[in-house]
């Protein structure tokens, strides 16, 4: 996937999903039977998403499966660049030292909450699935927080590889 919103000289931001899933196919050289087959669209789903009328849209494990067969990432270059446009900021603050400490500490804050509900989810010997829950829900936490970081150090990694 590129970074840029513009490929082939095309302001992907302007153009419509369905125009440019039609491209992506068309650049792949496969026919759309063979493109359907892979990815489980029946022609109803074709016709729907190719049209502009419609707002349908595929599912995420099928637009997985479309980006395979067509050997290609121009839908998904396209939503990056409507992001975009619509305001995403791809690129975090790089965190300053302070907040770096006030972030890893927030790790292991979340690090215990982790701890904490794996540890009640195994009391009994058994994990039920509300426990199962419960630890995920906190992983998660974990894990976006990880994400957190990682992308507030980032621009300074990009930074030293620049200079």
């Amino acid at each position: 996937m590129t970074d840029q919103s513009k490929t082939m000289g095309l302001d992907l931001a302007k153009l419509g999903y369905g125009d440019v899933i039609a491209m992506q196919a068309r650049m792949s050289g496969r026919s759309w039977d063979e493109i359907a087959d892979f990815v489980g669209w029946s022609g109803a789903n074709l016709t729907r998403i190719l049209n502009p009328s419609d707002s349908y849209w595929p599912t995420l494990p099928s637009l997985a499966r479309f980006c395979v067969i067509t050997r290609s990432t121009l839908v998904l270059d396209c939503v990056r660049a409507k992001a975009k446009d619509i305001g995403l900021d791809a690129a975090p603050d790089p965190l300053d030292p302070e907040e770096l400490v006030f972030a890893i500490g927030g790790l292991f804050r979340e690090m215990a909450d982790v701890a904490n509900e794996g540890e009640r989810a195994v009391s009994d010997r058994h994990i039920n699935p509300d426990d199962a829950r419960r630890v995920i829900r906190e992983l998660y936490d974990l894990v976006n927080a990880c994400l957190d970081v990682i992308g507030g150090l980032r621009p300074l990694r990009e930074a030293g590889r620049q200079s």
